[in-house]
């Protein structure tokens, strides 16, 4: 049975938007135990689909006449926290549905604003979560779902201590834990009995990723080999340190690959900028310490390389799983030193991988972009800025008022005020709406209104 058919027309409608047909294993298994109201323990591996699974029947089961938070999502990173808030508000269009992302690393300002549209979606990370409810600013009262997602994460990247704190303050409502392993630790975040969903084993590799090895005393000279005759479409190179990832970007920016650096080192904005070009093609090459091992869904990353040996088995599988994500398949590669060859890792990799065939002769050009798909998303949906905001006393209803004179109520599926500038999201197609918005009047003034590219705000 195909379990999109159990969601409402508009939910599907946004599921067609988006691109999805068909559900995965883990989308089967879950989005009906989650609509029947279980609790679920998902143990599932990175990249399998599991952000649909629990987000779809999150918003079946939002009430659209309250106004009030009914779901939470506790993410571990700053950027799998935004990729599900994208998801989400992606899925959410048809169903004007609002959501909000709390974070660090981003103006407070903004996200109060957020909160102040009464989003029925909050995704978080604990360390803002916990200041807004310990400052009594966010009403969690109307809950009926919360999300730990990546749970083995949230307590292994030294943030247990404030979820623990969190859980004691969320109410005992439907929990799901999502994660690579389940342990009695994460169990206690449950308000009560729970349903156990075991969908892989944690300690394998991904079958859809082709593990190679390499055994080199340069590693530099066998990667620029390796990057000269792949056929990349985008790598991901792992390192240990930040300072390698640095420095090993400069490298292949100096012999003009298109290439970047991403660590904790850089800031969230920055972050955001790198990956999203990653994602669109303009970087084909991503250095990135294991600050992008968990939490990041890219599509179309066809390798791994493993510059700098993974300190363990898990880190290994976790890099490797950023390929071969939704039924992809992927490559990767590891480097290793003779005398690393005793490690645990090596020995690990000597028992499940191959050794590298010889490479193929033709040359590749990876000092160009490539035309990546643009994501299905966003397909029909256009987004408008309003360059006037709250400070401007600019409202809801003043913005839906001027554009249902030139679209459909039904049209207009999300808005955000800011203090100095709006949005407008609007399910249309006409190539020409970005000429009819520009005679708009809000709030009896004639605003500026242009439309939303990817490197706005």
């Amino acid at each position: 049975m195909n379990t999109f058919t159990l969601l409402k027309p508009e939910l599907q409608r946004s599921i067609e938007r988006s691109g999805y047909r068909t559900p995965n294993a883990v989308q089967s298994r879950v989005i009906p135990l989650l609509l029947a109201g279980h609790n679920l323990f998902v143990q599932s591996k990175t990249g399998s689909g599991k952000t649909l699974a629990y987000l779809l029947p999150m918003i079946q089961n939002i009430e659209t006449d309250n106004r009030n938070i009914q779901a939470l999502i506790l993410a571990p990173t700053r950027e799998l926290a935004l990729q599900a808030d994208a998801d989400a508000r992606a899925l959410c269009l048809d169903s004007h549905i609002h959501c909000a992302c709390i974070i660090g690393g981003m103006p407070e300002s903004i996200q109060s604003n957020q909160l102040k549209s009464h989003p029925a979606i909050i995704t978080a990370t604990p360390g803002r979560l916990l200041d807004l409810l310990k400052r009594n600013l966010l009403d969690l009262a109307a809950l009926k779902l919360t999300v730990f997602d990546e749970a083995d994460q949230l307590f292994s990247s030294g943030q247990k201590d404030e979820v623990l704190e969190i859980r004691k303050l969320l109410p005992d409502v439907q929990t799901a834990l999502f994660s690579a392993t389940i342990s009695e630790e994460q169990e206690s975040l449950f308000p009560g009995d729970f349903m156990p969903v075991i969908m892989d084993d944690p300690s394998s590799i991904n079958p859809d990723i082709t593990a190679w090895l390499i055994e080199t005393d340069d590693r530099f000279r066998t990667l620029m080999d390796l990057l000269k005759h792949l056929p990349i479409t985008s790598a991901i190179i792992f390192t240990d340190y930040i300072q390698t990832c640095m420095d090993l970007s400069e490298k292949l920016q100096s012999r003009n690959i298109l290439a970047d650096a991403f660590s904790s080192h850089s800031s969230q904005s920055q972050r955001n900028r790198i990956i999203r070009r990653f994602k669109e093609g303009k970087i084909r090459v991503l250095c990135a310490t294991d600050a992008a091992a968990r939490g990041l869904d890219i599509a179309d990353v066809s390798h791994i390389i493993q510059y700098d040996l993974p300190f363990d088995r898990e880190t290994y599988i976790h890099r490797s799983g950023r390929s071969a994500h939704q039924g992809q398949t992927g490559i990767s590669i590891t480097l290793y030193s003779k005398d690393q060859k005793d490690t645990e890792t090596v020995q690990y990799l000597l028992q499940n991988a191959e050794p590298m065939p010889p490479l193929p002769e033709e040359i590749q050009d990876l000092s160009n972009p490539i035309d990546k798909a643009s994501s299905k998303h966003t397909e029909g949906v256009q987004t408008f800025i309003i360059r006037a905001g709250r400070k401007d006393k600019i409202r809801p209803g003043d913005i839906v008022g001027a554009f249902c004179s030139i679209v459909p109520y039904e049209q207009i599926t999300a808005i955000e005020i800011q203090d100095y500038f709006s949005m407008v999201s609007i399910l249309n197609t006409d190539r020409h709406l970005s000429d009819k918005v520009r005679d708009l009047q809000i709030k009896g003034r004639r605003r500026r209104i242009e439309k939303k590219r990817n490197r706005d705000l």
